[in-house]
């Protein structure tokens, strides 16, 4: 008995072991446990492959992406624009646009070169100073004479045509641009001499005659309402007064007799027009600038002019506040209709022409 108990171990020597494995346990867990530092039990490598973790809660602030994906993104979208250009130019040019699936071109606005003038500003935008400066030489040998058809619609001439020479000259100062819209503006001005100064529907930017569309002697709203924005701001470039003074003067037709005495613009013609609780009708008589329908639209036939009235205001640096009151009250007519007084009166479907 004296030898065994010389073999065992003494009471305090018996607590070594027990405190190494405590230890370990601890050391294990700060290690492991620290930010930065993950543990994979065998297998557990293939269950987060296959099984990936669910996804954080969305993050309300999430970082913006690099620039580098918006840099390519845009060049993505760059190469997307010369690729249809080019296109364009080497199956359309000089035409309007060109017919993507069987590579003919359609010349449905008058045929000068449409697809070329909206394109413009777009080069510019994209830093395309090539392309521009190849496409000058087309814009300055258009004649904006019709050749297929005596006259051409003043309307869709002066947003399109019109609007992309002053939109492009606004970015690039390019005086050529600037030229050639002075030269399409005063071609088209014959389509206000009319008994109202309202526009007629039609113009031969060769003689200066005009004529009526396929709604008679009226004019739409939106056709009345959308060519103050490129005149004024070309009578602005050009310091010509004419052209403001064209679509601002009327002239009022008092019981049959022609008054050429100037009493009011557009704009006050459409602020003291006798409509109900704001609402303009989409159709105007162009002989005395009266409503001759009882039907309001947001969409066709009117939809241009209440971007108009808007962007005659901004273009004012917000000053013409004419446009603005006009908008806002036709627009709180919008939200809040009243039963009309006129039995008859209709919405128009809002479908674009």
């Amino acid at each position: 008995m004296g030898f065994m108990r010389g073999l065992l171990p003494k009471p305090k020597s018996r607590l070594i072991p027990l405190t190494l494995a405590f230890g370990c346990i601890f050391w294990a867990l700060l290690y492991f446990g620290s930010p930065g530092r993950s543990f994979n039990l065998p297998g557990e490598e293939f269950l987060h492959h296959r099984y990936p973790p669910a996804p954080r809660p969305h993050d309300h602030n999430p970082r913006p992406l690099p620039h580098t994906i918006w840099n390519t993104r845009a060049e993505q979208v760059k190469q997307a624009f010369l690729h249809a250009y080019r296109g364009y130019n080497e199956y359309a040019a000089s035409h309007d646009e060109l017919m993507p699936v069987t590579n003919r071109f359609h010349d449905n606005f008058n045929g000068w070169g449409l697809t070329l003038i909206d394109a413009l500003d777009t080069m510019w935008i994209m830093d395309l100073r090539e392309e521009f400066y190849d496409a000058l030489p087309l814009v300055a040998n258009m004649t904006f004479v019709s050749t297929k058809a005596p006259f051409v619609p003043f309307f869709e001439t002066v947003i399109r045509y019109l609007g992309g020479l002053l939109s492009a000259y606004a970015l690039s100062n390019e005086p050529l641009l600037l030229t050639r819209a002075d030269d399409l503006g005063k071609a088209l001005l014959p389509a206000f001499n009319t008994t109202s100064g309202m526009p007629m529907f039609a113009v031969n930017t060769a003689t200066g005659e005009t004529r009526s569309g396929w709604a008679g002697g009226a004019v739409l709203w939106s056709e009345a309402l959308s060519c103050q924005m490129e005149y004024k701001y070309l009578a602005r470039l050009t310091g010509r007064p004419q052209y403001y003074e064209k679509v601002k003067s009327m002239h009022r037709c008092e019981q049959g007799n022609l008054s050429h005495k100037q009493v009011e613009h557009v704009m006050n013609i459409m602020r003291d027009a006798n409509v109900t609780d704001g609402m303009f009708p989409t159709r105007w008589a162009v002989a005395n600038a009266i409503p001759i329908n009882e039907q309001f639209s947001v969409g066709a036939f009117a939809d241009s002019a209440h971007e108009y009235l808007l962007k005659q205001w901004l273009l004012s640096s917000r000053t013409e506040t004419k446009a603005k009151d006009l908008l806002s009250r036709h627009a709180r007519r919008e939200r809040h209709p009243k039963p009309s007084p006129l039995p008859h009166a209709k919405t128009q479907p809002s479908v674009r022409h």
